[in-house]
């Protein structure tokens, strides 16, 4: 009979620790600060895969490329413990047209029904030489 209980008991553990899984984390790269007419990179760094990444709108920036993705993944063995890491990288080019303060709406990533956001955007576009572009 205690043996039954240990088994349960072991069982349920696992079964705990395989449904509290990974935090997923959605993290934003971006400059603060840019002039006029420059152009920068934003990147949101996802630590999980199999889901979908949903780009917000960049208002007030013209959209050169993106998004350029890549993927990493890493196994570690310490001490007969297994533990892996994967991230996805979700890359935009973007151009400052004007002068002023903007926020780009959070990213979404959404894995089995269950979406994830980064925090908003905030960048000062400070002067410098103006684009114009037909949006």
């Amino acid at each position: 009979m205690k043996g039954r209980a240990v088994i349960l008991t072991i069982i349920l553990l696992f079964l705990h620790l395989y449904a509290k899984g990974q935090d997923i984390s959605v993290i934003a790269d971006y400059p603060e600060v840019v002039r006029a007419g420059q152009q920068f990179t934003i990147s949101w760094t996802i630590n999980s895969g199999g889901g979908e990444f949903t780009e917000p709108s960049f208002n007030g920036f013209y959209k050169l490329m993106g998004p350029q993705t890549s993927y990493s993944s890493s196994t570690q063995i310490i001490n007969g413990k297994i533990s892996r890491e994967t991230t996805y990288t979700y890359v935009y080019y973007l151009q400052a047209l004007k002068e002023g303060k903007f926020v780009i709406p959070p990213a979404t990533f959404t894995f089995k029904n269950k979406s994830y956001y980064s925090d908003s955007l905030r960048i000062e576009v400070v002067g410098g030489n103006a684009v114009q572009q037909n949006v």
